[in-house]
């Protein structure tokens, strides 16, 4: 049995983890994560994949001919803007807003 594995490190600095169970080779295709990573911003992610024991030791060691290996064929990842970010574009559009306001009026209300 395998397992594959996730940790992100979210933005106040705790630790949340997904696993999912890996029955056998080449029987398992898809994943899709539960709602703890939904919604969290990370400052980091790790994922491994393991191949066990039936005790639950790691058999990582080389002895498996890289049978533990994964690979991720689609992963979504979407910058959300810090609302500082929001707040600095909304003040940004303010002040051009009142700097072709003046010059507006300075020219007699011509542009």
């Amino acid at each position: 049995m395998g397992q594959l594995r996730l940790w992100g490190t979210t933005a106040a600095g705790s630790v949340i983890t997904a696993t999912a169970d890996l029955p056998e080779l080449h029987a398992w295709a898809d994943w899709t994560l539960d709602n703890a990573f939904a919604g969290t911003s990370l400052t980091s992610l790790r994922i491994d994949a393991c191949a066990y024991t039936a005790a639950g030791a790691c058999l990582n060691d080389g002895t498996l001919l890289n049978a533990s290996q994964f690979a991720v064929g689609t992963l979504s990842v979407s910058a959300v803007p810090e609302p500082s970010a929001l707040a600095m574009l909304a003040g940004g559009l303010a002040l051009l807003g009142a700097a072709s306001r003046t010059r507006r009026l300075r020219n007699g209300g011509r542009a």
